[in-house]
């Protein structure tokens, strides 16, 4: 990537970021501007373009109010979605993919949680309502940068810095906490946060708990889902950031070995194991104040019934237990965590996850019923403990040695007068 100087101080050429001249960007700015407002592309697209990452979501700010914006781009025919327009955003919706387009603004009142706005046409206002200095770059329309609290300088350095009082912004909103952390998580090893900006995090730590759950777990899993989460989770540890949330905590020394062992075995990474392999408490304690989606929770409580059971060391009969029970995925990480808490070899239990393919119980409640038995709850229990048999000899048993152990298992046909 080429960054040219320009009389604004630096220019990204359009040549290596085709997106900048993608037919929705063109759209989008030509639109607004016919109305005699701008549309500068701001935040992330820009952060990421400079850094030399892969952008994805490009948002713009614009001088026009939400409702004048919505009436543009639905008179040009394009689907426009108020997603936020309380707050001055809407969504602009071209050849499938989501454009976020949002006023000028400034903050009125906060609260910690939310922001009441007024709407501005004046850019430096919008700017420093913004957190990171990082995320107030906006791009002209000729690829020059505006820069008003020294991102640019930030950036290059690999540093994060809160806009003006750092306890101030995070007061607006707590989330930036968090945010924080994850950009130094996202950003690589070498990032630092700005002194000042790391102590009002640390004070403001118990502020995150005014949060909703589903805000706090979805950036930590952001978090978490990082390369290399290893350094930010440790200052965030220190700090005293961490252990309001996740507690108690494993040393994260341990998550870098679990991080290592993903690489090693070639698995996939994790952000719910990665959480897992830190946390050191019940894992019905986490539910509690951790707000997973259903799959992920689901995930993380089979993560610690997969521990529960492997034998030690690891063998082939345990693991397909757990294989049996658990999905593929959730079986091998859990045995990455099992490998972290003691010398258990997983090598082998791993190939056997790679290789074994859950058989199918072959016995049913009808061959059963074929052979006299009635249909009713005292079938269902000779099927279950049928099956709890199978189990027990490694899914060795045929139907036809199933349906011969099933029949010893019928209760002795009593009289009602014995019964009684």
């Amino acid at each position: 990537m080429e960054i040219c100087p320009s009389h604004t101080g630096l220019r990204l050429k359009s040549s290596d970021h085709k997106w900048m001249e993608s037919r929705a960007v063109r759209e989008i700015r030509r639109i607004v501007a016919v109305a005699g407002g701008r549309a500068r592309v701001v935040g992330g697209a820009v952060r990421d373009a400079l850094a030399g990452r892969l952008v994805q979501d490009i948002d713009f700010a614009v001088s026009l109010p939400p409702l004048e914006v919505m009436a543009l781009f639905q008179r040009e025919g394009i689907k426009v979605v108020p997603t936020g327009i309380v707050h001055g955003t809407v969504t602009v919706v071209i050849e499938g993919k989501g454009y976020e387009l949002t006023t000028l603004r400034r903050d009125e009142a906060t609260d910690g949680r939310h922001a009441q706005v007024a709407f501005t046409n004046d850019w430096r206002q919008d700017a420093a309502r913004r957190d990171f200095t990082f995320n107030a770059l906006y791009l002209n329309d000729d690829g020059t940068i505006e820069d008003y609290f020294g991102g640019l300088d930030d950036l290059k350095a690999r540093r994060i810095r809160f806009i003006g009082d750092p306890a101030a912004r995070i007061n607006e909103d707590y989330l930036r906490i968090l945010r924080a952390f994850r950009f130094m998580a996202q950003m690589g090893s070498d990032t630092v946060i700005e002194p000042e900006s790391l102590a009002a995090c640390a004070a403001a730590a118990r502020g995150l708990l005014r949060l909703s759950a589903e805000r706090v777990t979805h950036e930590l899993i952001r978090l978490f889902a990082a390369p290399d989460p290893v350094p930010a989770v440790t200052l965030m540890t220190q700090v005293g950031v961490l252990p309001v949330l996740l507690a108690p905590l494993h040393p994260a020394a341990r998550l870098a070995r679990f991080i290592e062992a993903e690489k090693h075995y070639g698995l996939a990474s994790d952000p719910v194991g990665r959480m897992a392999a830190l946390y050191s408490g019940p894992c019905e304690n986490v539910l509690n104040y951790i707000r997973f989606s259903r799959r992920e929770r689901e995930r993380f409580t089979a993560l610690c019934r997969v521990l529960f059971g492997l034998a030690e060391p690891v063998s082939a009969a345990s693991v397909r237990q757990k294989l049996y029970d658990f999905p593929r995925e959730t079986v091998e990480q859990g045995l990455l965590l099992a490998s972290l808490d003691g010398p258990r070899e997983v090598a082998e239990g791993l190939k056997v996850a790679a290789t074994w393919e859950r058989p199918v119980f072959p016995l049913r409640g009808r061959d059963l019923i074929e052979r006299g038995l009635t249909e009713g709850p005292e079938l269902g229990r000779i099927v279950r403990q049928a099956e709890l048999w199978w189990r027990e000899q490694d899914f060795r048993p045929t139907k036809c040695a199933l349906l011969d152990y099933a029949l010893t298992l019928r209760a002795p046909n009593l009289t009602t007068e014995e019964a009684v």
